[in-house]
């Protein structure tokens, strides 16, 4: 058998080699994270990856809401900004809160690099068992 035969998956089933290309779950870096190519939600957390689901209807309206009452309040006092933004809350925890308020002074030097802080961070909770519990206690950390 060819090596080019070990590696091809059967028709009908996940192409399991691809995860070979990738670092061990609890093993992923910051530079590592951020060259990952994908149109989901991702996060890291202490090295893992998190695959979010993708929100529903109901949750964009919460997030639009949210957006529009922190603008309010804040009058044109700062940024405000909803997911996807990825934040670095620690090392090797990237994170893409739903609403993210930034007082003046508070952006990245640079507007092309990510924020390093948010003076206010806020999380729609997802439905589901395993999101809730990341909402509620992984993400609150």
């Amino acid at each position: 058998m060819s090596s080019q035969e070990i590696l091809t998956s059967s028709t009908d089933t996940p192409t399991w080699e691809v995860a070979h290309l990738f670092p061990n779950q609890g093993r992923w870096s910051e530079t590592e994270f951020f060259e990952l190519h994908s149109n989901r939600m991702i996060e890291l957390a202490d090295g893992y990856l998190e695959i979010l689901p993708m929100p529903t209807w109901l949750h964009q309206l919460m997030v639009r809401f949210l957006v529009r009452a922190v603008e309010e309040a804040i009058e044109n006092n700062g940024a405000v900004l909803d997911a996807p933004l990825p934040i670095r809350f620690f090392h090797d925890t990237i994170r893409e809160p739903d609403v993210m308020y930034f007082a003046p002074g508070s952006e990245p030097a640079n507007p092309r690099s990510y924020p390093t802080r948010v003076d206010l961070a806020m999380e729609v909770v997802s439905e589901g068992t395993e999101a809730r519990r990341r909402d509620y206690k992984d993400k609150r950390r």
